[in-house]
């Protein structure tokens, strides 16, 4: 238990120190490893027309937008919000 709210407070740390909105969502996806396990994370945040966009994903420094996983990622995410499932 001491392990794991230790893993918490190490993220809340490294989130705090981001300067920027860039360095906080890549924090989000790689270092939140620590505390949940995963294989990859990939951080979406809702545009102003209420769709979901990848804003980051893991061990990857800077998004490509038109990459297949991206753009099928996208897809999928606009789909299943529009389908109510």
């Amino acid at each position: 238990m001491a392990t794991e709210v230790a893993s918490l407070l190490g993220l809340e740390h490294e989130l705090r120190k981001a300067a920027s909105l860039a360095q906080l969502q890549y924090a989000i996806v790689n270092q939140t490893h620590r505390c949940v396990p995963y294989t990859q994370a990939v951080l979406t945040i809702s545009s102003h027309t209420g769709h979901f966009k990848v804003a980051a994903a893991s061990d990857v420094p800077t998004l490509d937008y038109t990459s297949p996983y991206t753009v099928w990622l996208e897809r999928v995410l606009r789909e299943r919000l529009a389908s109510d499932d």
